[in-house]
């Protein structure tokens, strides 16, 4: 599924939603890894953060774990720790 960010509170409840239909309606068996892909090779930016921060937070009310989201960009992977997420946007 093709997602950009970061997510709205609508499109985070969307999001959710697909996630439940994903894992069978199931969600407290599963904990999901995400990775985040951009084309240019900038570093790891407040924007990339957010949208981290909003996937994790609609992954946490569709009742699943989540793993570390890890972000691509130009080609590098880099994980992105829950310490470095914007804790105001995980109740979106």
């Amino acid at each position: 599924m093709d997602v950009t960010g970061p997510l709205t509170p609508e499109r985070s409840m969307t999001f959710a939603d697909w996630l439940i239909d994903l894992v069978d309606h199931e969600p407290t068996w599963w904990r999901i890894g995400f990775l985040l892909c951009r084309p240019d090779a900038s570093p790891v930016s407040e924007a990339d953060l957010e949208w981290a921060a909003t996937v994790r937070g609609a992954t946490l009310k569709a009742g699943a774990g989540c793993e570390v989201i890890h972000l691509c960009a130009g080609g590098d992977i880099t994980p992105l720790p829950l310490d470095d997420l914007p804790t105001k946007v995980f109740g979106s």
